[in-house]
């Protein structure tokens, strides 16, 4: 390619870039529904590539909405094109071991969120997402990752329990943690497996009045832990 050519050609892929940025940007201040629907209408990969770094936000709206149009767009992506959307998914799950010295805070959720979205997906990586509350697996011990596996198991189970039912035993020994968040989701997630195996877990937490927010339904609620033994 010319060099006069190739500039031209950096200079559209830059303002490609830029405009595909400031257009994601301007969608995350808009209602979840609506931005995902106008979020259809864009590439599927390059998308989720843009959505990736607004899952760090500090803004919780902004995470939360950034998980949730980057999950479904994965899971729609695997309905056309499988091996794509496991890039993605490898990619996720690689950002969550140490040698890839990257900052994973929100991909435990924008795993799970992919997962609950597409069965296929969920059939293959649950027990990987399993696994990051187990002690000899892929344990995380840094309490805001271990949060976002506790809560991304619990999303799963809302839509498909058979696969996370095995996650039970190592979430019943988290509703004793110190962490609030921890035990508190732990017991949000148990209570969509079923009541008949998960009562006598969570049943301990009935007193426990401390207030904590959870993404449930698409929404941002403050609620006490003894609230969230309800069943699905």
């Amino acid at each position: 390619m010319p060099p006069i050519a190739l500039l031209h050609f950096l200079l559209l892929r830059n303002t490609i870039r830029h405009t595909l940025k400031a257009k994601i940007t301007g969608l995350l201040q808009k209602p979840l529904l609506e931005a995902f629907e106008e979020v259809k209408d864009l590439p599927p990969k390059k998308a989720i590539v843009a959505l990736l770094p607004r899952i760090l936000s500090t803004k919780e709206e902004i995470k939360w909405r950034a998980i949730t149009i980057a999950g479904k767009l994965i899971a729609s992506l695997a309905e056309t094109d499988m091996a794509a959307a496991r890039i993605f998914i490898r990619r996720l799950i690689w950002n969550l071991t140490e040698e890839s010295g990257g900052c994973p805070l929100g991909t435990p959720e924008l795993i799970a969120e992919a997962l609950a979205n597409h069965k296929g997906l969920a059939e293959e990586y649950h027990s990987i997402l399993i696994s990051y509350i187990i002690p000899d697996a892929n344990y995380l011990e840094f309490e805001p990752l271990q949060r976002g596996a506790i809560w991304g198991i619990g999303r799963v189970a809302q839509v498909y329990p058979e696969f996370m039912r095995e996650a039970a035993p190592y979430l019943s020994v988290l509703l004793d943690s110190e962490d609030a968040y921890v035990r508190g989701f732990a017991c949000w997630a148990l209570s969509k497996l079923g009541k008949s195996s998960c009562i006598d877990y969570i049943t301990k937490l009935k007193d426990d009045n401390t207030m904590i927010r959870i993404f449930d339904n698409y929404q941002l609620e403050s609620v006490r832990i003894s609230s969230l033994l309800s069943f699905s």
